[in-house]
């Protein structure tokens, strides 16, 4: 699909966000994802949490070339008055400077599991990913890897606190 500024309204509210997008398609995908999955910015979050995804539509405001995407997008941001965008400037946020207190949330956000930088599953997801490993016998070469891995593991966490190797074979 070609590219364009787009808004996703509220229509319970009458609330929207803009944006602009090289493929609405894929932009379209990866916002219903992060917004399914929680991970969205705080204020569009908020709302599909609290209202739910069938209440907001996705709109195509205006195609235009690329060269002009953040200029049109802008345009409508000063027109429309989102209240679901964080920043008033459509222009690139590389270098904005965030305030301890958004840092310190950000920070709080990220604690968890690294792996994943906080990411929890559903507990439906939980609980198929759990009966698909039950009754799955584990080779004596792969416990053996699990126990090394845990005993180097339960090292690094001694050292970290100044325990040592103690109580450790």
């Amino acid at each position: 699909m070609a590219s364009g500024v787009y808004k996703i309204i509220n229509s319970v509210t009458g609330e929207c966000y803009i944006g602009s997008t090289r493929s609405m398609r894929g932009r379209m995908a990866e916002h219903k994802y992060k917004l399914r999955c929680g991970k969205h910015n705080a204020m569009l979050q908020r709302a599909w949490d609290y209202f739910g995804e069938e209440v907001f539509e996705f709109v195509l405001i205006e195609s235009c070339p690329l060269d002009s995407l953040k200029e049109r997008e802008q345009f409508w941001m000063d027109t429309l008055r989102p209240a679901y965008n964080i920043s008033p400037n459509s222009k690139d946020q590389t270098g904005t400077k965030h305030s301890i207190e958004t840092r310190k949330l950000v920070s709080e956000s990220l604690r968890g599991n690294k792996r994943t930088l906080g990411f929890k599953h559903r507990p439906e997801t939980r609980e198929r990913m759990s009966s698909r490993l039950m009754g799955v016998k584990k080779t004596d070469e792969h416990l053996a890897k699990l126990r090394a891995g845990y005993a180097a593991y339960r090292a690094r966490l001694n050292l970290s606190k100044g325990i040592g190797n103690v109580g450790m074979d």
